[in-house]
């Protein structure tokens, strides 16, 4: 007696295979049979006629382990199909802790009850570090959610404990891992004893379940980290032949330092010579052009060529590498709807909205925030949810979608400016003093500057979506005069799918195996991200004609169409965007722990 028949299903197996009509068999949490199951008695059946059958979507690069302490129902993203996340990227994550924490973008209530304000005189991707212990008060009281661990290990437990969404696939964040070690002391090269103790530390964290270990060089920490510290624990995860993953160096600052003519091909470079020196797999997240400030856009795709060349090189010499590209599918993945929130370091500054509202209309304060925002050195200006103005073209990228002002909506601040005689930041300010919940999104260019198009060609490619995950329910962080934070996107799976299959890549069999089997591949997951016997019944059931990212500009959360159902681990989860079976995941801990 199977658990459940998934019957009359065109089967997208993501492989890549042609589709084909079949029964997929279900006990137990695997699939145990696939094909003509007429015959096969079951607990239960679902008919999938006339719609696609595919693997659960995974999500290359996620940082869900950090939003799943609090939102551990993740239902932005299992209501639009993704049921595996691999997160713990960027070098930015939750454990292990030590006597410090290391501050992350969605702690600000916690963090600035014990470290105000928070990013007073700093930009994000500057670390605050906080005392642990009045941080974890700090955390229960606001939060009603315990820190209630210190090792690597401990924290898997809690997410057991507490269930979760999707699966996790967990790698060890190098910024914890060096705030253990090293406390609020970061800002320098560790020494040799403080290296050693990171080793200790990152081979418990292995031992208990980690995939690997992640670098984030354009943030602190780990901008500090020199090479002896990067080769020595990439070492240590080649010890158990797991990945080591990186948002490589981006920008030209490295520590205290500006390295002049910086490229990110440079970046990505090291850390392919690092999988050669270490024999560490290489996993290189969001990979974009080789080069920034390319001065047209049929260049993108001669700057990812170069990339892929690099990686081709290595390969070569024997170096295991593989990488990720984001979708730049931003309408709904634009999870800060208010213009305001690209000035969030001002607001929290300011204590609110309505203050911030009210300080700008002082001449003093609106000249400091004119000079700081052509200057480019305002908080946040380096930040992806930042804005940056001293950067040509920024006015023509956000769009104008709800403001009390008339004659805005449906502008860009470069085409308001232009249409009132004024200057592009001048206009931005004008928006904010008159009303200052406006909402914008992102208009993308045809040519996705972060080189989607051409790597999406590549058999290699895998997606992700670099960010954490939450509730429909949530509208903000529980600041209700503040910006909305929200902490995921909603349905930016099924619009980089249609996307994929508009014109980057044709087959829909193929889609479906970029965001599947492809990145089971690169990340060693065996048992997932293929419809066949033996799998974990990690299941989409998609109406692919009625496919549609449903998209809302001010509001995003909300499911995508055309996501019928969503199995994981055998449980119905998620139905049309109604969130069933919440907490069907699990914690995928790496079991393999021979020594090569």
């Amino acid at each position: 007696m199977l658990d459940l028949i998934i019957k009359n299903g065109l089967l997208i197996d993501g492989t890549g295979a042609d589709a084909r009509i079949a029964d997929v068999g279900i006990r137990g949490g695997r699939i145990v049979l696939v094909g003509d199951l007429k015959d096969a008695q079951a607990a239960a059946v679902a008919d999938a006629g006339g719609k696609v059958v595919a693997p659960g979507f995974i999500d290359s690069h996620s940082h869900a382990d950090i939003s799943a302490v609090r939102t551990p129902d993740l239902e932005s993203l299992t209501a639009q199909g993704v049921t595996t996340v691999c997160a713990g990227h960027c070098g930015m994550g939750l454990a292990p802790l030590s006597r410090h924490y290391m501050g992350m973008t969605g702690d600000a209530e916690a963090l600035n009850a014990v470290f105000p304000p928070l990013f007073a005189g700093e930009r994000p991707g500057r670390t605050p570090v906080v005392d642990l212990e009045p941080f974890r008060k700090a955390y229960r009281d606001i939060y009603g959610v315990p820190l209630d661990w210190n090792s690597f290990g401990e924290f898997l437990a809690h997410i057991e404990r507490s269930g979760i969404g999707p699966n996790l696939i967990p790698f060890v964040p190098h910024g914890p891992l060096r705030i253990a070690v090293m406390g609020a002391d970061f800002r320098r090269p560790a020494s040799a004893e403080e290296i050693a103790e990171m080793c200790d530390l990152l081979r418990q964290s292995m031992d208990s379940g980690a995939h690997g270990l992640s670098f984030g060089f354009d943030y602190q920490p780990g901008d500090e980290a020199d090479s002896a510290e990067l080769l020595a624990l990439a070492r240590v995860v080649a010890e158990y032949d797991g990945i080591v993953t990186a948002h490589a160096q981006y920008s030209p600052r490295r520590g205290q330092r500006i390295i002049e003519g910086f490229q990110p091909v440079d970046g990505y470079r090291e850390m392919l010579e690092l999988g050669l020196c270490s024999g560490a797999r290489i996993h290189i997240s969001h990979l974009r052009p080789g080069y920034r400030n390319l001065p047209a856009p049929e260049l993108v795709d001669e700057a990812c060529r170069s990339v892929m060349r690099l990686f081709d090189e290595y390969r070569a010499r024997g170096v295991r590498a593989g990488w990720d590209v984001l979708p730049f599918y931003f309408e709904a993945g634009d999870y800060a709807p208010m213009l305001a929130s690209r000035l969030l370091p001002y607001v929290e500054q300011c204590g609110s909205l309505t203050r911030f509202q009210s300080m700008l209309r002082l001449p003093e304060y609106r000249m400091r925030l004119r000079c700081e925002l052509e200057d480019g050195i305002n908080p946040g200006a380096r930040s992806a949810a930042g804005l940056n103005a001293s950067e040509p073209g920024w006015d023509s990228v956000y769009e104008i979608t709800r403001c009390a002002l008339p004659g805005c909506t449906g502008k860009t601040i470069g085409e308001l400016a232009a249409e009132r005689g004024r200057d592009p930041v001048g206009t931005l300010l004008d928006l904010l003093a008159g009303d200052v919940r406006t909402c914008v999104r992102i208009r993308t260019p045809a040519k996705s500057p972060f080189g989607l198009d051409c790597y999406a060609s590549y058999p290699d490619a895998a997606f992700g979506l670099d960010v954490g995950g939450c509730n429909f329910a949530c509208q903000c962080e529980n600041r209700p005069d503040m910006p909305p934070q929200y902490s995921g996107t909603y349905s930016d799976f099924s619009g980089m799918i249609m996307l994929l299959t508009s014109g980057v890549i044709r087959r829909r069999e193929d889609a479906i195996a970029a965001v599947t089997g492809r990145t089971a591949r690169n990340y060693g997951l065996s048992d997932r991200g293929r419809v066949a016997e033996g799998m974990r019944a990690d299941i989409v059931v998609l109406d692919w004609d009625a496919l549609d990212p449903n998209i809302d500009y001010v509001a995003p959360n909300r499911p995508p169409r055309g996501v019928d159902m969503v199995f994981v681990n055998g449980r119905l989860t998620a139905e049309k965007g109604r969130t069933l079976n919440p907490r069907a995941g699990m914690v995928v801990r790496r079991t393999r722990n021979q020594v090569k």
